[in-house]
């Protein structure tokens, strides 16, 4: 069994970019291979509380860093802020964890955690990246897999009003700002990634974050291509147009134009 001798948080809001990250971190070899395992009725959780009853969710969270650990010790879990708070709720209810602060209990579960916040500057994309999947289940693609083209014609949101895009906009903001205010309340310094930066740079950017946590790594590291595939397409542009276009001219403009770039809109949904 993996001894953890160095682990990380990615601290994330959805469509930020996670996924992309911890795939680049993963290719690495060096920073084990970070998942978002601290989900609401998780498999996983389960079985381990068949196998071990009398265990605490804290020794199945370590159990967890463990198995996703790469051989020189060293794990990373992705997290939202609602799993975060799920997970504190939770530990405190343990009576090893009573009055301890969110501080203690970090330093108690996870060794030596440093902290990664990854962020996306292009908010409306994001807003509109997370409205699609919320409506089609359509979290991410992978580009050498079949079920990509089955699954194109069902990722787009057949009737993303621009209020339920402005709606998500504010869920963005509002989960964003809770792990700004999180780092500020437990002093904690994290290096903070940009998605749109990552894209560009993953090559100077991942040995960047590898030096962040304390992992050593050959001069001649290479950071491999993922194969995730960019969810972004026409109808986003589209979308990003109608949304900008609606809250510029809505009061002023006929409603019949809207209805037209309603339905114009609803057109460029695959059938």
């Amino acid at each position: 069994m993996v001894k953890l001798r160095k682990t990380y948080i990615i601290c994330a809001t959805q469509r930020s970019g996670s996924t992309l990250l911890c795939r680049f971190l993963e290719n690495s070899g060096l920073a084990g291979h970070p998942a978002e395992f601290l989900l609401p009725n998780d498999k996983a959780e389960a079985e381990f509380g068949q196998h071990f009853p009398d265990s605490g969710y804290d020794e199945y969270i370590q159990s967890r860093m463990v198995h996703f650990a790469s051989d020189n010790g060293v794990s990373g879990v992705k997290i939202m802020n609602n799993t975060w708070q799920m997970m504190m709720e939770r530990l405190r209810q343990q009576p090893k964890y009573a009055g301890y602060s969110e501080q203690q209990i970090i330093l108690s579960l996870f060794p030596q955690a440093s902290f990664i916040f990854i962020t996306r500057r292009e908010k409306i994309r994001q807003a509109i990246s997370l409205s699609r999947a919320e409506q089609t289940a359509v979290w991410e693609k992978h580009s050498s897999s079949r079920a990509t083209e089955n699954t194109q014609k069902h990722s787009k949101a057949k009737d993303l009003h621009p209020f339920y895009v402005k709606s998500a906009l504010k869920r963005v903001g509002d989960r964003e700002q809770f792990w700004v205010n999180f780092f500020h309340e437990n002093s904690i310094q994290p290096i903070e990634i940009d998605y749109e930066n990552l894209i560009e740079n993953y090559r100077e950017i991942v040995p960047k974050i590898l030096d962040f946590i304390g992992i050593s790594y050959p001069k001649t590291l290479q950071i491999t291509q993922n194969k995730l595939k960019k969810q972004s397409d026409f109808y986003t542009e589209f979308l990003i147009l109608y949304y900008h276009t609606y809250f510029l001219f809505y009061r002023y403009l006929p409603k019949p134009l809207f209805s037209k770039l309603r339905w114009l809109k609803n057109r460029l949904v695959t059938p």
